[in-house]
């Protein structure tokens, strides 16, 4: 075989009912246990007695596995958008007898137009029957859109949970808990496109993946490849275009060399799609159709479709945690309640079910999506406190009725940088084919696809003003904010993703932003009017960022726009804001 094809379920064998998409498998396999335990030592003396103390302290573990829910969206619009009936069409090249005759195959006096006077369509009969099975782009049918098809094996997603805490009381009015928070996720809501570079079909002893690594690492950074280069053979190459001496090969010292000088932007731009799309096209090109969006051939110039995004379960992560938690009631007036959450949360880079046209990075290898989760955040801490002074309670004279009733609830909250990644532009898309994964111009894209370090990160994580940049990156900033002093020093240190290289572009996230902090508070006031407060009013303040501080957003991180790299121009707050109310009760 020309192809090791490596199908991404390992139930469905080809050919056979499952992977033609005629059923689908109803899950039964919903059992949810759960098991806890607490423990509540009682050591009057001794080393044990003070830590434990007398029934002051409380053990706790636990274990539940949990299945969420199915999105209706899921289950009932995503199977009527596959390829067919319901499912929008393009026609590139279309001719004013109603065929699909490709791009630059048309002209005006052959394009489509809306009759022969512009008024009136040449809409043909509608058949009373149609065709079956209906097989977009072939029989004059029109090829389809990008299409959405549903796994027949999906599933709920599934997680197990696991806790453990130490409670311990050190008088009636002071609580400290510190615990682990541990969940294993599994059968996360994935999408996948069928229509993905089989990179791994291996010719003459070496894959795709690997001749287009080693061409990519040789190739020039800029400039025309002249015909006169001489590029090592890679042995894929070679055999797969016919050798030298081979038409595509003609006056070249080798394929290799050929495969270069005419996709030379292709290679640098890491557009693994584009280029399998190009030399699928080469003359004499021994492998057989692999993509659904490939021309179909001779005399058939249009594709079968697009992308072809599978809404699977097959994504997985993981989430671990350490946390330390304070609680303090009714001290001087005082109470309160403090969290620090020390956590972690990796997986496949996967979005809430609502989300589409999101493939993952790498079809044949769902660990090359593995890293960073969009949702992670290493370090958050929270302080919640309520404060009602002791004094002039009854609200009795005049001096009561102004200092008494009033009370203060502030709202501390901070946490450590959220995560920031590099990208750049493949020319036609972005993060969009550095491992094969999307064929433009179709709409969906790898949400994992990242720049990758080539060398240690030196950039901060605060932001930096009156930076003006320098050698044409990060000059283009008037307002001079940006997440490094030296923009063009840290611009070298990353490169795109490289398909044969690197095994994965880092996860979700490969950098982490600015940290953010902020203060909110709410002030109120009791007034009783008559009859020990049985009629009164209510007096509250609600203050939102109290000091009114500015926390700066995102920067710009495309390698491929250097000008701009590292720019701020965004905030991730806004200013202070303000809402007072009466409220009269009676």
């Amino acid at each position: 075989m020309h192809a090791a094809v490596v199908h991404p379920w390992p139930w469905c064998t080809f050919g056979t009912s499952e992977c033609a998409g005629s059923r689908y498998y109803p899950f039964y396999g919903g059992i949810s246990p759960r098991v806890a335990a607490a423990w509540n030592p009682k050591f009057d003396s001794g080393i044990l007695g003070r830590m434990f103390g007398q029934g002051k302290t409380v053990i706790r573990g636990g274990y539940g596995r949990i299945f969420g829910r199915l999105n209706g969206v899921n289950l009932v619009l995503v199977p009527l958008l596959g390829p067919g009936l319901l499912q929008a069409v393009n026609c590139s090249g279309a001719s004013r007898d109603g065929r699909c005759l490709g791009a630059n195959n048309v002209d005006p006096s052959t394009a489509f137009r809306i009759g022969p006077d512009g008024l009136v369509a040449p809409l043909p009969a509608v058949s009373q029957t149609l065709a079956q099975p209906f097989i977009p782009g072939v029989g004059g049918n029109s090829a389809a859109g990008d299409a959405t098809v549903l796994d027949p094996r999906y599933r709920p997603e599934r997680t197990d949970n696991f806790t453990f805490t130490l409670q311990r009381e050190f008088s009636s009015k002071m609580i400290l808990e510190v615990g682990y928070i541990g969940r294993i996720i599994r059968n996360e809501f994935q999408e996948i496109n069928l229509d993905a570079v089989p990179y791994m079909t291996t010719l003459g002893g070496q894959t795709f993946a690997q001749a287009y690594a080693n061409l990519y690492q040789v190739l020039p950074a800029s400039g025309t490849i002249p015909a006169t280069a001489n590029f090592a053979a890679q042995a894929f190459f070679e055999t797969a275009l016919g050798g030298a001496g081979a038409p595509y090969c003609a006056g070249y010292a080798n394929c290799t060399s050929a495969v270069a000088a005419k996709n030379a932007t292709f290679i640098r731009n890491t557009a693994v799609s584009d280029l399998w799309a190009a030399l699928y096209k080469a003359p004499g090109w021994i492998l057989p159709r692999s993509m659904p969006s490939a021309p179909l051939g001779a005399g058939l110039p249009s594709q079968v479709t697009g992308s072809v995004n599978t809404t699977t379960s097959l994504g997985f992560g993981n989430y671990n945690a350490l946390f330390v938690s304070f609680r303090m009631r009714e001290w001087r007036g005082w109470n309160a309640f403090s969290n620090f959450t020390w956590g972690r949360a990796l997986g496949t880079g996967t979005l809430g079910q609502a989300n589409s046209s999101n493939t993952a990075l790498d079809v044949w290898n769902m660990r090359a999506n593995y890293g960073v989760q969009n949702f992670d955040i290493k370090f958050l801490y929270n302080l919640a406190m309520f404060y009602q002074p002791p004094y002039f309670k009854s609200q009795k004279g005049v001096l009561g009725r102004l200092l008494g009733g009033w009370t203060i609830s502030p709202l501390f909250t901070a946490e450590s940088g959220r995560g920031i990644s590099p990208v750049y532009s493949q020319g036609s898309c972005t993060g969009c084919q550095a491992f094969g994964e999307v064929t433009p111009p179709a709409s969906s894209g790898a949400s994992t696809e990242n720049a990758v370090a080539a060398s240690p990160y030196t950039g901060g994580s605060s932001a930096q003003y009156n930076v003006p940049g320098s050698g044409g990156v990060g000059t283009n900033n008037p307002a001079g904010v940006n997440l490094f002093k030296d923009p063009a020093a840290v611009i070298t240190q990353f490169r795109k993703c490289i398909l044969g290289f690197d095994t994965s572009c880092g996860g979700y996230y490969v950098l982490r932003g600015l940290p953010r902090w902020n203060l909110d508070a709410a002030v109120g006031k009791d007034i009783g009017f008559w009859k020990e407060g049985r009629v009164g009013a209510t007096l509250s303040f609600q203050f939102t960022n109290v000091l009114n501080h500015v926390l700066m957003g995102a920067p710009a991180l495309t390698l491929t726009s250097p000008t701009t790299f590292g720019r701020i121009t965004t905030t991730a707050n806004t200013p202070r804001n303000m809402e007072f109310g009466l409220r009269v009760h009676f």
